[in-house]
């Protein structure tokens, strides 16, 4: 939904209305879903027993790191990605909203295509393909193609099927009784990954601006990370098996 309908209706009204009403929208939808919260989801069940505790590890550290790995990459270029668009590949400011909606429709696509190939094909083959997907849709703007349509279909699609992939080799690792827990690490991880790829753009991309020689330099450093995941695969695969086995 915030791919799909939430970044182009914001980007809708910053352009024809004002930023301002945007963020007021976005305050106002969060105060509706604080009652939503409070009477629609269950409560949790009170249990009896003692807790487990998730044991904070390497091992435990890299699985829960699988997700905001993947996401270094894309987040590396989302900041740039408007004037990525309309200042270097020429798109018009009022076709944002479309392409933020196209983008986010192959990424919906991609999610459940991606979901439904995960009992089909190995991780390794889906890690391997999604990753070649993401690494040309680099590529146009590399190369000074000015199809932009296909850059942010391409873009988003494969960082979703990415996503996707990364997750179902991290749901493996953690026991039913340690999932709560190992999910809250991986959002923790997956923030803070997020954060750094934030910090490294703006270092990557000077006070000059969005040249030709900045923007490929942080195009290559995103390709380099992203054909690290089929390689992360292999390892958490490795280590998940070995564990199994012992």
């Amino acid at each position: 939904m915030v791919s799909i309908v939430g970044m182009p209706a914001i980007l809708f009204l910053c352009t024809h209305y004002d930023w301002h009403i945007a963020l007021w929208l976005i305050s106002l939808l969060c105060l509706i879903a604080l009652p939503l919260i409070v009477f629609i989801l269950p409560r949790d069940a009170v249990s009896s027993g003692v807790k487990a505790r998730l044991s904070i590890d390497t091992q435990t550290l890299l699985f829960a790191s699988c997700s905001g790995f993947v996401q270094f990459s894309p987040m590396l270029i989302i900041p740039i990605l408007t004037p990525l668009m309309t200042q270097y590949m020429g798109a018009q400011q009022n076709l944002l909203p479309l392409l933020f909606l196209s983008g986010g429709i192959a990424g919906y696509v991609s999610t459940k295509i991606t979901g439904i190939l995960t009992s089909r094909l190995s991780a390794l083959t889906l890690a391997t393909l999604s990753t070649l997907l993401f690494v040309a849709s680099l590529l146009i703007p590399a190369m000074g193609y000015h199809n932009v349509f296909l850059f942010i279909t391409l873009f988003l699609g494969a960082s979703y099927s990415r996503l996707v992939c990364a997750s179902s080799v991290a749901v493996q690792y953690p026991e039913d009784e340690r999932r709560a827990n190992f999910s809250s690490l991986q959002t923790a991880m997956m923030f803070l990954i997020t954060t750094f790829a934030f910090f490294l753009s703006s270092l990557l991309l000077p006070d000059q601006g969005l040249t030709t020689q900045n923007l490929n330099r942080l195009l290559v450093v995103s390709a380099f990370a992203a054909c690290g995941f089929p390689v992360m695969v292999i390892m958490l695969q490795k280590k998940r098996d070995k564990s199994t086995c012992g």
